[in-house]
């Protein structure tokens, strides 16, 4: 029997950058469910210096951090179906933008 290797085997995602990237993932979407629980995120704005944001944006602020979670999870994607999952991902995240943004729903 022999150990799983944590080095990139040929057309194989290592066991590494896939633990990584679900750290990642996982962290990204606690900070989304922290903005969706508080109703309350902060960030740096280019121009305006570090912002708060409240209520409803911080809401959908939130929303839109736990789509971007779902990125760094396409490492456990089948190879085959990486582009079908990236686009899925694209819809995904353009969809909670402008919902959030303009309230379709």
């Amino acid at each position: 029997m022999t150990r799983p290797s944590l080095t990139q085997a040929p057309g194989k995602t290592s066991v590494l950058a896939r633990v990584l990237c679900t750290l990642a993932a996982a962290f990204l979407a606690g900070l989304g469910l922290l903005a969706i629980v508080t109703e309350t995120h902060s960030g740096y704005a280019r121009f305006k210096g570090y912002v708060t944001l409240q209520g409803d944006q911080a809401v959908s602020m939130g929303f839109v951090l736990i789509c971007m979670a779902l990125l760094p999870l396409v490492v456990w994607v089948p190879r085959r179906w990486v582009g079908w999952a990236l686009a899925g991902w694209w819809v995904l995240l353009m969809g909670t933008i402008f919902q959030g943004a303009f309230g379709f729903f």
